[in-house]
């Protein structure tokens, strides 16, 4: 990110939802809101979540991924994606 300031962060908490995933990121990249950050928080998904959303990091750059190697789940997820808004 450069010296951009984003006024709101949605934070997506991933874990094998690639059946929905796609639907749900174009959903928010979709959006006109001026100023929105993404993050997808992915909680080691065994399915094909990881590639979806490095799909949507790679072609927008309001779009960021933390990519989790210990499941911790929701709540402790929700926070680092607070943290890192």
């Amino acid at each position: 990110m450069s010296d951009y300031e984003y006024k709101l962060s949605a934070i997506v908490l991933v874990y094998n939802g690639g059946k929905y995933l796609r639907d749900c990121i174009s959903s928010l990249v979709n959006q006109t809101l001026d100023g929105l950050e993404i993050i997808l928080i992915n909680d080691v998904s065994t399915d094909d979540s990881l590639s979806v959303c490095r799909e949507f990091e790679r072609d927008y750059d309001n779009v960021r991924i933390i990519n989790k190697e210990i499941n911790e789940g929701l709540a402790k997820n929700a926070n680092i994606g607070i943290k890192n808004a």
